[in-house]
């Protein structure tokens, strides 16, 4: 939806609910402000980012299967080994560059966080493939993990919380 059928919407929306609460405004007459305008606006970001995001999880995914090996797609096996010695091989390099940062000294620099943003990539490259071999989208495990942690921490993390999980909790 375009942002001008949006607006529209939303503000026919707004003006209908007003004259039900307040019959005696004139119906020819539209009452709508800045801060609604504003809101709205607001709201249409949000969905936009909403399905932008969805968008490119997708491409994503399109774009990983594209990129794997004939020998490392040809069944859910094969996609779930290289996701286990993937992540295991990608998690490695990035706690190996954190290792150094915490325990030699050396600096967090720019070059180390572009190294490590590149290793958070691969890994979620993996991710994907594990994906793949479970036959679910990176989207199912994003919002499932998301469902998990709120019921985990409805109010925000706590350590006790962390250490004394309901059973069943994962």
């Amino acid at each position: 939806m375009n942002l001008e059928k949006y607006l529209f919407k939303r503000i026919a929306e707004d003006q209908i609910n007003l004259r039900k609460e307040r019959p005696q405004l004139s119906t020819s007459r539209l009452y709508v402000n800045e801060r609604d305008i504003q809101k709205y606006l607001w709201e249409y970001e949000k969905m936009e980012a909403e399905r932008n995001k969805n968008d490119l999880l997708k491409n994503y995914q399109r774009f990983v299967n594209t990129t794997t090996s004939y020998e490392s797609r040809k069944d859910r096996m094969a996609r779930l080994n290289t996701a286990a010695i993937g992540i295991c091989a990608e998690g490695g390099e990035f706690a190996e560059i954190v290792k150094k940062i915490l325990f030699q000294g050396k600096p967090l620099t720019n070059d180390a966080k572009v190294h490590m943003k590149k290793e958070l990539g691969d890994v979620m490259w993996y991710i994907v493939q594990g994906c793949y071999g479970l036959d679910i989208d990176l989207e199912t495990v994003i919002k499932e993990n998301i469902k998990k942690l709120e019921a985990r921490y409805p109010n925000g993390f706590e350590m006790i919380r962390s250490e004394n999980r309901n059973e069943g909790d994962i």
